[in-house]
């Protein structure tokens, strides 16, 4: 092969290649000058060029160019510079290129505060930085966006400015980082004024809440308490005040921001009750006799003051603390209202002395029952009021206050005296059975079963009621001809007992809320309701043809109404 083929064949190989030359790692901001040998004795139609990444190039001459980084970017960036050669001067033009490699350096973006608080009006500037301190570091450049400008705005420089209450995010995005961050900015709207209930009542022992109403209404505060007498009122980080004393106290708030409340005048007194009941529906007394009435209250802890009241100061007069005294013969309703209006009643009959007393002659009841009897008294309208009981075998039957309990079987011997002299006794039975019959005058028995004591009571309207296992039944004496338990023994019915004949025209009974209404009665009509174990807690001497009786303090269940000796059952829901 001649010299001039091997010299055109080693041009044409040369010719054929793209010089690749060294990578580069650079940060943002940083410059590299890159330069090119040009091949050949001529060389014309030199570019530079720049693929991929942000590389900016400036400068240099027709063979060199400087390449800075402008922004961050992954992966790599190409720079490439393409022209033209001849080898002679005689020689066609040839192309070829050369180019660098270049990659981009992170510099993690950071911020001062991830959660920022502010009260509406306020600014903070967020704080920005990278993770690495260099000589090109300063040369970054960041941006800064709100998600929200109606709650938090932000400017070039990252000063935030709390605009309304709610939530934004501050983005920050940075040249040099290929991260971005953000600021939760939570904006609340401060108090302008606080304002609490000018005055309260507080029971002694007792707790209220004060709740401030701060302004404007979406302002958010939190409060500090003060007291102007803590021994009288005491009051928590959240409110609470406490009765420790009777007395007054101040109660006022100062809101985080240095708003302070209106003042609270604070009245700690004895509590007052929300219910009251006379220890006595009714009693008697013997004219110029004296009793004294007690009250109870709910809640327990009650202390009101007591206005005493009777109705008719020339039967009955009250004073202060309760303190009855019997003037004349009548009956007068005596009156406890508190302080707070909340009142109950207590009707006194006041009598003349007693001749004589009477008990019902035979009572029988089963173990474990208890029996309250009635004393009658002679005249009608007289009284006794030093009652002694007594039972001849405690061991069959206890007696407290004319309460009989069975306790054993057998039979005993109930006394009642007092130290006048009167006197009156009761056979009492104790039996055990299965089952109690009543026998009726028209031949007709009906056998209730028991399951326990059942409670047969002998009411002073002439009437026998009975609660066996499953039923309530009443009968009218005049109906009965006996009743007897499971063994036939007869059970007695006070012979003393007088059963007025009936009233033609029947009153009429309706219950509802809690309230008897009663209609169609005739005149001077004798009302008392007993529960149902025979216990009267009303009555009444109605001159009226319609009365009605709240109820309302009594227990829900079965009530016997007597009107004029005639006995309804009513149903208290």
């Amino acid at each position: 092969m001649s010299r001039l083929k091997i010299l055109l064949f080693l041009t044409l190989a040369i010719m054929s290649f793209s010089v690749e030359c060294r990578a580069d790692a650079l940060w943002v901001g940083e410059s590299r000058t890159y330069s090119v040998s040009f091949m050949g004795v001529f060389h014309t139609n030199v570019s530079w060029t720049v693929s991929g990444g942000y590389i900016s190039l400036t400068g240099g001459t027709t063979g060199s160019r400087t390449a800075t980084v402008t922004q961050y970017f992954s992966g790599s960036a190409t720079v490439t510079c393409s022209y033209q050669y001849k080898l002679t001067s005689n020689s066609s033009l040839q192309s070829t290129s050369q180019s660098w490699t270049i990659t981009c350096n992170n510099n993690p973006l950071t911020i001062s505060a991830s959660h920022i608080e502010l009260n509406v009006g306020q600014s903070t500037t967020l704080g920005v930085g990278l993770t690495y301190s260099n000589s090109y570091s300063g040369s970054a450049t960041y941006t800064f966006n709100t998600s929200d400008p109606s709650v938090a705005t932000v400017n070039s420089n990252g000063l935030i400015t709390a605009v309304g209450a709610g939530v934004a995010n501050i983005s920050v995005y940075c040249n040099a980082s290929a991260n971005s961050c953000y600021s939760v900015v939570t904006v609340t709207q401060p108090a302008t004024s606080v304002s609490i209930p000018q005055s309260i009542n507080v029971d002694l022992g007792g707790t209220q809440t004060i709740v401030p109403t701060p302004y404007p209404s979406n302002a958010v505060a939190t409060y500090t308490w003060y007291s102007s007498n803590n021994a009288v009122a005491t009051v928590s980080a959240n409110g609470v005040v406490s009765g420790v004393g009777i007395g007054t106290a101040v109660i006022h708030c100062t809101t985080n921001n240095g708003v302070v409340s209106n003042n609270c005048n604070v009245t700690v007194d004895y509590c007052q009750p929300t219910a009251i009941d006379i220890d006595e529906d009714s009693c008697f007394l013997l004219v110029g006799d004296t009793h004294t009435l007690r009250c109870n209250f709910l809640p327990t802890n009650a202390n009101p003051s007591l206005v005493w009241s009777t109705s008719n100061e020339l039967i009955a007069n009250v004073y202060g603390n309760g303190l009855i005294y019997g003037a004349q013969l009548g009956t007068a309703d005596i009156v406890a209202t508190t302080s707070n209006g909340i009142s109950d009643t207590c009707i006194v009959q006041v009598r003349r002395n007693a001749t004589g007393i009477r008990l019902k002659k035979d009572v029988s009841i089963l173990l474990g029952q208890e029996y309250k009897y009635h004393v009658s008294y002679i005249p009608e309208d007289g009284y006794a009021n030093d009652l002694t009981w007594e039972s001849t075998n405690s061991s069959v039957v206890t007696v407290n206050h004319g309460v009989i309990k069975a306790v054993g079987y057998g039979h005993a011997i109930v006394k009642v005296l007092n130290s006048h002299g009167l006197y009156s006794e009761s056979r009492v039975y104790v039996k055990q059975m299965t089952h109690v019959n009543v026998w009726l005058k028209t031949g007709i028995k009906y056998s209730y079963p028991v399951l326990y004591s059942p409670q047969i009571t002998y009411l002073e309207t002439g009437e026998v009621k009975i609660v066996a296992a499953y039923l309530i039944a009443t009968f009218n004496t005049d109906d009965i001809s006996r009743i007897t338990l499971a063994d036939e023994t007869e059970m007695f019915i006070d012979e003393h007992e007088s059963i007025e004949p009936l009233n033609e025209v029947l009153p009429e009974l309706r219950v509802s809320h809690n309230t008897i209404y009663i209609s169609n009665l005739s005149a001077n009509s004798v009302i008392r309701i007993y529960t149902i174990d025979g216990k009267m807690i009303w009555n009444n001497h109605v001159s009226t043809s319609d009365v009605s009786v709240n109820m309302n303090k009594c227990n829900t269940g079965v009530y016997i109404v007597s009107i004029n000796n005639k006995s309804f059952k009513i149903i208290i829901p």
